[in-house]
């Protein structure tokens, strides 16, 4: 019997569910920064049965961390690519394949203005480092000479992992998974900065606490954005890995059969 795979895997929820209860929290907190108001809530919702108000805090959560998702996306990985880089270019920079250009400025380009971006170029004449060497050698051997398009070699090296090294594929998908949920909890906790200061601003919110947990919530905004980064990097250090070392054992199979 042909296995089904579910459309959603545990780690697809969490990364998704917890950013979104805390998306719910900062999104409250933008509202009502003095909390004056939550013992209302509270009171309202206690003759709710437990069951429904469990399925909807999940439902409501679910939705809130797609939106927070969607944030992380377009306010953290967009503009971290572009200004530091997509991380298979930072990763083949390390072993010696692709050049770092640094950052190009404003320009026009086919009647339309380009936005700044880090540029990287294909080298053939660097210093390839050891695994640099070998793994150039197994993209060769397997998809031919390497051209300078290494978005679309990296798609061909990630399906050829999915195909021959499945555990390995899955293991990355849980650091893109984790990746994605540090991502939005950036969001998350910008959120809560820019929501406890308006608070503060207007005077709803005394500023002694407020801004201890703003100072707080920045740091913990700092660290999710580094986390997703360092996530990032294992998802690709996996995937390379697992291609090259794929590569080799079908390559000693194939002379010893």
């Amino acid at each position: 019997m042909k296995e089904i795979n579910a459309p959603f895997s545990l780690y697809d929820f969490f990364a998704i569910l917890f950013p979104g209860l805390l998306g719910i929290i900062s999104l409250y907190l933008f509202l009502d920064p003095s909390l004056r108001n939550i013992n209302l809530y509270i009171q309202g919702i206690k003759g709710v049965n437990e069951f429904v108000l469990v399925l909807v805090l999940i439902v409501v959560c679910y939705f809130v961390g797609h939106i927070f998702n969607t944030l992380g996306n377009l306010f953290v990985e967009r503009p971290a690519t572009r200004f530091l880089g997509w991380t298979v270019n930072n990763y083949l920079t390390q072993q010696g394949m692709v050049l770092d250009k640094g950052m190009r400025g404003f320009v026009i380009k086919d009647s339309r203005l380009r936005f700044p971006k880090r540029i990287f170029e294909y080298t053939e004449k660097g210093k390839l480092k050891p695994f640099g060497t070998l793994l150039k050698s197994c993209i060769e051997v397997t998809f031919g000479k390497i051209n300078q398009d290494y978005g679309y070699t990296y798609r061909l090296i990630h399906a050829y992992v999915t195909q021959c090294a499945p555990d390995s594929a899955a293991e990355a998908k849980i650091f893109t998974a984790t990746a994605a949920m540090y991502e939005s909890l950036t969001v998350t906790f910008v959120l809560i900065v820019i929501a406890l200061l308006k608070g503060i601003w207007i005077g709803q919110t005394g500023p002694g606490v407020a801004t201890i947990i703003v100072a707080f919530s920045l740091g913990l905004s700092v660290l999710c954005f580094s986390s997703s980064r360092r996530y990032k990097r294992m998802w690709v250090e996996t995937i390379y890995a697992a291609f090259v070392a794929a590569v080799k054992s079908q390559n000693i199979a194939g002379k010893t059969s």
